[in-house]
């Protein structure tokens, strides 16, 4: 059932001044993009009086804080909002509840959207009500040359499956976009972010989203940008906490939220128990033989597809780094397995040991 306008939405919108778009930026240390983040909001075709832009920051110490309210100072619009709580899960909730706005959209410190976004955006959602979140695929870039590599393997399907909003060739319903605009009626249908989340906090609303009847709408018409992390290292630690978090989610919502995210530790386990059990049943030997062939095979045609984006010499890298990536979003998984299912941990106690938490920055 789609939500309902009742026009009473007192203090945030007058009746001939068009709606007001609020927002929210969560960041913590995003001194290197923070500023031409926020430019390319406030750029945005829309009326300069019917948009804020709220900060929330969890508690940044390498200047972030002072660039922000450099620009409030120039800027109105802008607002530095805090998170005691630091993670981005609790700077959405923040955020929601401070904006004053008829819409409300998430642009992280890492994006960058073109100036016709938000126009995009509401005129689909004022024209279908069933839809109570849209965005548009992104494209990862590099900052700096030292990321150009990160961004071919972060862009490759091989990497990151064959998602939406990575591959960007879907105009519908999809499960989710990373810069959504909502509607304010669908945090009072749907609830709150929640603050528990250290990731995937997006994936956990958007579910409940969904499963109150909304529909998720990508389009071409909102194509953003978001820059990757600076090295392999960063990129690797990040999707490794990605997985840890994911297990915790189907911990939550008591089901599995999908079998994709699984597939590189069956698929390694499988490798595993293939030669192992080879020396029972040789058979098996062959069977992963021909797994660990038919993964090279993909492999090799990942590599050669980001060599032809970065130059050659990176072919021999991304050969080595497919794997590991591959490696380290198991491990993440058998991580969250052992932490949240074996030993029942919670997310504050993870939280605490700042193991699965820290920045990948």
């Amino acid at each position: 059932m789609p939500w309902q306008n009742d026009g009473h939405e007192e203090g945030r919108k007058e009746a001939n001044d068009g709606p007001f778009i609020s927002v929210v930026v969560p960041c913590r240390n995003e001194a290197a993009f923070i500023k031409n983040a926020l430019e390319a909001v406030l750029r945005n075709d829309w009326p300069a009086d019917r948009l804020e832009v709220l900060v929330v920051d969890g508690g940044s110490t390498d200047g972030t804080r002072d660039l922000v309210a450099e620009m409030a100072l120039r800027d109105p619009r802008v607002k530095l909002v805090d998170n005691p709580g630091v993670f981005a899960g609790s700077a959405m909730k923040i955020g929601v509840a401070a904006a004053r706005g008829d819409y409300i959209s998430r642009v992280d410190a890492h994006a960058r959207i073109p100036s016709y976004y938000f126009k995009a955006g509401v005129a689909i959602l004022r024209g279908r009500p069933d839809i109570w979140a849209v965005g548009g695929p992104v494209d990862r870039v590099a900052a700096e040359e030292s990321g150009r590599l990160v961004a071919a393997i972060a862009s490759n399907i091989f990497a990151t499956g064959n998602t939406p909003v990575r591959v960007g060739r879907v105009e519908g319903s999809v499960d989710a976009v990373l810069y959504p605009v909502w509607p304010r009626e669908v945090f009072e249908r749907v609830g709150e972010f929640d603050e528990t989340l250290v990731r995937n906090q997006d994936d956990d609303f958007h579910y409940r989203l969904r499963r109150a009847g909304g529909i998720i709408y990508q389009t071409q018409k909102m194509r953003a940008t978001y820059y990757v992390r600076g090295s392999v290292r960063q990129l690797l630690k990040q999707y490794n906490q990605y997985a840890f978090w994911k297990v915790f989610l189907s911990k939550k919502r008591g089901r599995v939220l999908g079998l994709k995210p699984f597939v590189p530790l069956a698929f390694f386990a499988a490798l595993a128990l293939a030669l192992v059990a080879g020396f029972s049943v040789p058979y098996l030997w062959l069977a992963g033989g021909i797994l660990a062939a038919a993964y090279l095979c993909a492999d090799v045609a990942a590599s050669t597809a980001v060599a032809a984006r970065t130059g050659f010499r990176d072919f021999f890298k991304a050969l080595a780094i497919f794997p590991a990536f591959h490696l380290t979003y198991a491990a993440g998984i058998l991580a969250g397995v052992w932490h949240f299912y074996v030993r029942g941990s919670t997310p504050q106690e993870i939280i605490n040991r700042g193991v699965y938490s820290k920045l990948t920055r």
